[in-house]
């Protein structure tokens, strides 16, 4: 207990062995002001310790398979406080998929051709759409110190899909389907934001 309390009392203690690695998944993961993520070592007297790599990933996959299909999946990264360590890594990635067709198409369309009954027409229609952000934000009090790599990424996989048909018959046919996709992904970088690295910066 007295050693632990040196150490938070002291930033600058020396280390008494290799830092771990910090890892945080979740479709949303925020680091408030003030807080700290601290994977770093400090060496004296010719230790070695290696520092640990903080790596944060956000991510979210959702899917729709109906023929009013909504797909609906969101990632974000908000970091107003401090990460230190060897390699630093945020990555916020997203799947949204919204698809109609296929055997399951197949069965919801005799559905839909069995509540038309004895009407003129037998008809094949469909509204699919696939919407999502993946999203990166340092606010102004952020900073990130890596002695090695400082990596932020913004991912997202988007996509639609309608296989529409009206089977041959005696009846007029009417066919149609209506896609959307949409979304932002971006690392938005705030003024006053901190980004220190001995290697690389990637954004």
């Amino acid at each position: 207990a007295s050693a632990a309390t040196a150490i938070a009392a002291n930033p600058l203690t020396r280390s008494l062995g290799h830092s771990g690695d910090i890892t945080l998944t979740a479709p949303a993961i925020t680091v408030q002001s003030g807080a700290t993520l601290d994977a770093s070592v400090i060496n004296q007297s010719g230790t070695t310790y290696a520092a640990g790599d903080i790596t944060l990933n956000a991510t979210q996959a959702n899917s729709g398979t109906t023929f009013i299909s909504l797909s609906e999946a969101n990632a974000s990264i908000d970091v107003a406080g401090t990460l230190t360590g060897r390699h630093v890594t945020l990555t916020a990635s997203i799947e949204s998929a919204a698809a109609f067709g296929g055997t399951s198409g197949a069965i919801q369309q005799e559905a839909i051709n069995l509540l038309l009954g004895d009407l003129p027409f037998a008809a094949s229609l469909s509204y699919v759409q696939a919407k999502g952000n993946a999203t990166i934000t340092l606010q102004p009090t952020a900073v990130l110190k890596a002695t090695d790599n400082i990596t932020l990424s913004a991912l997202a996989d988007r996509s639609v899909s309608i296989e529409t048909e009206a089977a041959g018959s005696a009846k007029a046919n009417l066919s149609a389907g209506f896609a959307r996709v949409l979304g932002n992904t971006q690392v938005d970088i705030k003024g006053g934001a901190s980004l220190q690295a001995d290697g690389d910066t990637a954004v």
